[in-house]
């Protein structure tokens, strides 16, 4: 009787087991994927821009606001980073600081 209960939970332990799926996430961050999809736009546009000779003009005039939008973005999430990297370092520093205080 024992054993066959330890069986049959032994069993049920496997059909749950196998019926778990698991999924792959990337972890990605954000800003990174949006300035990557971003620069992707850019370099479509630009070749719409060159090839600009056989398009009508409106729709080279709104491929070319689309590119200025794009590199402002690009410029924006650039000085966005950079911001964030100095204050990163300022923090470090002051941490530095503040343990270096602390020990005299």
């Amino acid at each position: 009787s024992s054993n066959s209960e330890e069986t049959l939970s032994t069993l049920r332990y496997a059909d749950r087991a196998k019926k778990i799926r698991n999924t792959v996430i990337v972890n990605e961050n954000l800003q990174d994927r949006l300035m990557h999809e971003v620069k992707e736009e850019n370099e479509r546009l630009k070749q719409l821009v060159e090839a600009g000779m056989s398009m009508d003009d409106s729709v080279l005039q709104e491929a070319q606001q689309e590119l200025a939008q794009a590199r402002a973005a690009i410029e924006e999430m650039e000085r966005g980073f950079e911001e964030r990297v100095t204050l990163a370092k300022h923090a470090r520093e002051r941490r530095a600081t503040n343990r270096l205080s602390a020990q005299l």
